[in-house]
């Protein structure tokens, strides 16, 4: 009995791998977890950055403010006043009728 060429068996198994790894590879850049995932992933990655931001912005406004608390004696007072419309007991308030525009 012959067992094979040993030389023959060597060159097939290397030329396997090549044409399995050459069917292979498409699928899985092309596939559903290949390039498409990437880009969505990327444009996932933009909106994160992007709403990190703003939280950042926010963050900083915030730290403003407090600081201003802090220091700033007269800083509530002004909030109040801008944000709640609150005034004094001796100031006076007056109240314009808002215009008609048929007038």
């Amino acid at each position: 009995m012959q067992a094979g060429n040993p030389i023959r068996r060597a060159q097939v198994f290397p030329i396997l791998i090549l044409v399995l790894t050459l069917l292979t590879v498409p699928f899985l850049i092309f596939g559903a977890g290949g390039l498409g995932r990437v880009d969505r992933l990327e444009a996932e990655l933009a909106q994160i950055h992007r709403e990190n931001g703003k939280l950042e912005a926010r963050c900083r406004e915030l730290r403003r403010r407090l600081e201003a608390y802090r220091t700033r004696p007269g800083y509530l007072e002004d909030v109040a006043r801008d944000e709640l419309g609150l005034v004094r007991p001796d100031e006076m308030v007056l109240v314009f009728p808002e215009s008609d525009p048929r007038d």
